[in-house]
């Protein structure tokens, strides 16, 4: 919360169960993985649905404890998200936080990454 009493940033996410999800753009990190890994890198593991920041809160560290907070307590310290191909500042903003990229299977590029948290 802010000194005036607003929030300036939430996470939300939750358990990824099986059978894994096929709506959104979960048919496209299956495509990407491949249903094997999926099944072994993020059933069972903590999705993190949404992080946001106000733009007058960001560059403070809020984002990086949001995000820790929430991947410090997934089961086993496993946790995943993604992210829009496009978005670069997000893209780096993960990659400063050493979240891994599990590689794509060869030729299922999409326009989503997908993170793992650090180990």
């Amino acid at each position: 919360m802010s000194d005036h009493g607003a929030i300036d940033g939430f996470a939300t996410g939750w358990t990824t169960l099986a059978p894994f999800r096929t709506d959104r753009a979960y048919a496209k990190v299956t495509r990407r993985l491949g249903a094997d890994r999926v099944s072994e890198l993020l059933v069972g593991a903590f999705e993190i649905d949404e992080l946001g920041v106000r733009r007058h809160a960001r560059g403070a560290g809020l984002g990086r404890r949001l995000l820790s907070a929430l991947a410090d307590a997934a089961p086993d310290g496993r946790a995943w998200l993604l992210a829009w191909g496009e978005a670069q500042d997000t893209l780096a903003f993960y990659r400063r936080m050493a979240w891994e990229e599990p590689e794509s299977l060869p030729g299922n590029e999409t326009d989503i990454v997908v993170f793992l948290a650090p180990k």
